[in-house]
């Protein structure tokens, strides 16, 4: 509402009531009888989800694909020209405040089970590498899920082995996944753009061929 009405930068905003609802959750928390542990909000522990937690998270990943498959031809066009769903009639504030909604439910409901680190990292990790081998947004969400599910199983699996906690090692195995695949697309952008070279040693490249071989015939003109 504040992005909208208030003609504000959406990263300002979103870094304003992030920390202003950090600092009201810890002061509720200050003031909770008994014992809580703050870490585990930004941690949390993937092995300890009850049965509850998983009911949950299923029920909100049916209402979510509901959604987006309802909306979801409205939903990439307002991601992507607002201006032009706004001229088709689409009344893109209420569309876009229930986008929000969606990822604002998403957090809240993650936040106590796996953390908040994990959880800004499985929203933003899987989505970056999906993006960069993708064709279009329906390729980039259904990699990007593939992708946070290979995680999650193969930091579990190489939490056990190394006996170490879970929730860094599925990071740290995203974070290494994106790396290499930034690399990876870099190194194979050059190789694409690299001249290629004749056969026989010594030779030119073609480039230098073609102009030698124009150079000749204007001497001879």
């Amino acid at each position: 509402l504040v992005s909208l009405y208030a003609k504000q930068r959406e990263d300002s905003v979103i870094g304003a009531l992030w920390s202003v609802g950090m600092a009201i959750g810890l002061l509720f928390i200050a003031r909770t009888p008994g014992y809580s542990d703050p870490m585990s909000y930004l941690f949390g522990n993937i092995l300890l989800i009850t049965r509850n937690d998983l009911f949950f998270v299923l029920a909100l990943d049916v209402l979510v694909i509901g959604i987006i498959g309802i909306f979801y031809n409205t939903f990439l066009a307002l991601c992507f020209d607002e201006e032009y769903a706004q001229l088709r009639g689409v009344r893109t504030h209420w569309l876009y405040l229930l986008l929000i909604c969606l990822v604002a439910l998403t957090i809240v409901l993650l936040v106590r089970v796996v953390g908040i680190v994990m959880v800004i990292a499985l929203l933003t990790l899987p989505a970056a590498i999906a993006g960069n081998i993708s064709r279009n947004i329906m390729q980039m969400m259904i990699f990007s899920t593939l992708f946070c599910c290979a995680f999650i199983l193969t930091g579990l699996g190489a939490s056990y082995s190394l006996d170490l906690p879970s929730g860094p090692v599925i990071i740290m195995i995203a974070a290494a996944t994106y790396l290499l695949v930034i690399i990876g697309l870099n190194l194979f952008r050059r190789w694409r753009k690299k001249p290629i070279q004749p056969e026989g040693k010594g030779s030119l490249t073609v480039q230098t061929a073609i102009k030698s071989r124009a150079a000749s015939k204007v001497s001879l003109l």
